[in-house]
C-alpha cells in the first residue's frame, strides 16, 4: 500500500497539472461529474494490440475515491471527455489509489479496410 498512499498524496498535482473534467453516465443514466487524467491512444501498431483493438482507445484515471460509490457494469457505462464519448471497457483499481478505465469511442462508423472508421 505505499505505493498507492504516494499516488493519492501525488494525485492533487497530477490533476492540477493534466486533470481535465469529465462526465462518467453509469448504467441507470445517472451522470458523475468527475476529474480525470484522460490519455488517447493514437493509430499505431502496439505490441500484444491490433489496430483494431488499439485505434480510438482512451485510458482515463480517476481516483479511487470519487469511484467508489459508482457501480461498473462493462460496455454499458459511457464517459465523456474531449467531446468524445467513450464506452468503458474495464474498471481496473490496481493501485488502490487510482482507478483505470480502458475506453473505446462509442460512435463507429465504418469498418473497412485497415479495420474501424471513426468521425
Amino acid at each position: 500500500m505505499e505505493f498507492a498512499r504516494h499516488i493519492s498524496r501525488s494525485w492533487p498535482a497530477m490533476l492540477a497539472t493534466f486533470g481535465e473534467a469529465v462526465i462518467y453516465t453509469d448504467a441507470t443514466d445517472t451522470t458523475h461529474d468527475l476529474q480525470a487524467v484522460v490519455s488517447e491512444r493514437g493509430d499505431t501498431q502496439i505490441m500484444d494490440a491490433t489496430w483494431e483493438t488499439a485505434a480510438r482507445q482512451a485510458e482515463i484515471h480517476i481516483a479511487a475515491d470519487d469511484m467508489s460509490a459508482i457501480t461498473f457494469t462493462p460496455r454499458q457505462d459511457k464517459i465523456l471527455a474531449r467531446g468524445t464519448t467513450y464506452t468503458v471497457l474495464e474498471r481496473d483499481e490496481h493501485s488502490g489509489a487510482i482507478t483505470r478505465l480502458l475506453c473505446e469511442r462509442a460512435i463507429i462508423d465504418a469498418v473497412a479496410m485497415r479495420g474501424r472508421r471513426y468521425s
